[in-house]
């Protein structure tokens, strides 16, 4: 009899045990938090590869595993301008926001997409995270108004034009050009230098310009490879920023307030992490992508002197017309872009 119930008290430890162990693992399971992202870029670009993925992988550090990501690249979820509403409605739970491709939403967040914002992709990535926290102006703004939180944002490099078949020893040589560009920002800056720009989606640009439809392209020399652009384009320019695109990874404000301390900071902290690593990638590789295509015989001319001053002034009524635009919807377009600019001064 003893015996016995020196057996049954063996099992019923070996028993709770067991249990404890079920119990541990499934509030292990029930302790993480995994989040559905969509994003529009290929897995082959570097603003994932470089940004977001360093992002994401920080996060799950930081978060000791209970942070996990679905990744969804290359628009699987839904087109650029529709993912700020797919979030909003839950389909995904962070989705890559782009101002210029929701300008009815997000019109003063573009103001870093001007031309002669700032000088290196860091201080515009900088000032970007600034105003987009909370109790920043494009925050309060903007994305508060909208039920966002922002996340992780990045400026890209200083946009410039590059040509196929036209040579460029001007800017004034891109009058009559039809050229790729991306948001209204940057489509009036080319306007008002003469060209024609056309918004198209990343990959139909390569297309495009080999069958002569467009000129060339308004991008950052590093934004060339992942569309294999590089290898069309003979003519350049640089020396002066001509614009940018402003890109922001955001959550529901609800989604955001749901989540434990814990788990903001892990997604808070990783994304400092990643934007200072993939503004210095961008500034860095910028400036060797611009290398490779000189020393594959393509032809940059550098905007400088007297000329950089030329066009600086014929670009101030681009800035000027941005502004009194908003201004007259009721924004406070000329406070954002002192506010930009004073921030873009602290990281130059």
């Amino acid at each position: 009899m003893i015996k016995k119930l020196k057996t049954m008290s063996r099992l019923f430890v070996l028993g709770t045990g067991f249990l404890g162990c079920l119990a541990s693992s499934a509030a292990i399971a029930e302790d993480k938090v995994i989040f559905k992202v969509a994003d529009i870029f290929p897995t082959t670009h570097y603003i994932l590869l470089e940004g977001t993925q360093k992002w994401m992988d920080k996060a799950v550090e930081l978060s000791n595993g209970r942070i996990e990501f679905q990744y969804f690249p290359a628009q699987q979820l839904g087109k650029a301008k529709d993912i700020m509403s797919l979030t909003s409605a839950g389909v995904a739970d962070i989705g890559v926001i782009i101002p210029a491709y929701v300008p009815e939403k997000l019109p003063l967040s573009a103001a870093g997409e001007l031309p002669g914002m700032f000088n290196t992709a860091c201080s515009g990535s900088q000032a970007l995270a600034d105003l987009t926290k909370p109790g920043g102006i494009l925050y309060e703004q903007e994305f508060k108004p909208q039920g966002f939180h922002v996340l992780y944002t990045n400026m890209l490099a200083p946009y410039t034009v590059m040509t196929s078949e036209k040579e460029l020893n001007s800017y004034k040589d891109l009058a009559g050009l039809k050229l790729y560009a991306s948001g209204d920002a940057k489509h009036e800056t080319l306007t008002k230098l003469g060209a024609t720009p056309i918004r198209l989606s990343g990959p139909e640009i390569f297309e495009a310009v080999q069958r002569g439809t467009l000129d060339g392209a308004m991008l950052a020399y590093i934004g060339l490879p992942p569309y294999s652009l590089d290898e069309l384009m003979k003519y350049g320019l640089t020396g002066v920023n001509l614009g940018s695109t402003t890109v922001t990874y955001g959550m529901t404000s609800k989604k955001w307030n749901s989540l434990d301390k814990e788990i903001q900071d892990a997604l808070t902290e990783a994304a400092a992490f990643a934007g200072n690593a993939l503004c210095s990638y961008s500034d860095r590789m910028n400036s060797e992508a611009l290398e490779a295509l000189k020393g594959g015989g393509a032809k940059i001319h550098v905007i400088e002197g007297e000329e950089a001053a030329a066009l600086n002034k014929e670009l101030e009524p681009v800035i000027t017309n941005w502004t009194s635009v908003l201004e007259e919807r009721g924004k406070p377009a000329k406070e954002v872009i002192e506010q930009f600019r004073s921030a873009v001064s602290k990281y130059e």
